[in-house]
């Protein structure tokens, strides 16, 4: 649990959410290249974005949370890699 100094200083956290989508048949080249398009709109400082064309694309926002980092983060970031990491067929 961070300390009253830590959370003056560092509080609110700053998120980046970054959602990729592909069809079963999308290269996985093509799906990680959405992150540069979205890499760039955040460096024109976009705040949130969203493209696609029904079944291939993208979206993320930028938020800030005072929620602590720990747990409550690393639940949800287990949550998206068992979807991403998930094997075709299965």
């Amino acid at each position: 649990m961070p300390n009253a100094a830590w959370k003056e200083h560092a509080y609110p956290l700053r998120r980046i959410t970054i959602q990729l989508q592909g069809t079963r048949r999308s290269e996985l080249t093509d799906i990680i290249n959405q992150l540069d398009e979205v890499k760039t709109k955040l460096l024109e400082r976009f705040t949130s974005g969203l493209h696609h064309d029904d079944d291939f694309g993208y979206q993320f926002v930028v938020s800030d949370s005072e929620q602590e980092s720990g747990a409550a983060l690393s639940a949800a970031l287990r949550i998206r890699s068992l979807q991403i990491f998930a094997v075709p067929g299965k």
